[in-house]
């Protein structure tokens, strides 16, 4: 449980970081590009053998709002605290109710990067991670009282 707490807590510093600094910056195209992509994530969301499909859209959707920010070795320890959490992040998926919530945030999250408005950008991502943080928390205390 401590490890999750960690991997989410940094993931939510540096990703807002990066947002933020993306956001001034990202075009009608790369827009353009995280709508295209938002909408193969919510298909995807829909069909239970779609974990895989979903993780590497997931990622390429919240890579594609951060590229803005041109900081490619923050990217990188993104990256690698990504992978580090995707079985927590597949698991919440799957168990921890994590579907329904991630579709309308992520919508709202595009929202407000046309919008170029990265205060309620930035507060929603932090959300977003560490609500799915309190979630997986959750489940594996849940799960392991069961398994006493």
């Amino acid at each position: 449980v401590e490890q999750v707490d960690e991997l989410f807590e940094l993931r939510a510093m540096l990703e807002a970081n990066l947002l933020a600094d993306s956001i001034p910056n990202l075009s009608e195209e790369t827009l353009a590009e995280a709508t295209a992509l938002l909408s193969e994530l919510d298909q995807a969301l829909g069909k239970e053998n779609a974990v895989n499909t979903w993780s590497a859209l997931n990622s390429n959707y919240h890579n594609c709002l951060y590229s803005g920010a041109n900081r490619p070795q923050t990217q990188d320890l993104v990256n690698t605290l990504n992978k580090n959490s995707d079985r927590y992040i597949r698991m919440h998926l799957l168990w921890a109710g994590g579907i329904s919530k991630a579709e309308s945030e992520h919508n709202d999250l595009l929202a407000y990067c046309k919008a170029k408005d990265i205060d309620n950008a930035v507060a929603l991502l932090k959300k977003h991670i560490l609500g799915s943080r309190d979630e997986i928390k959750a489940f594996l205390v849940k799960r392991e009282n069961n398994n006493l």
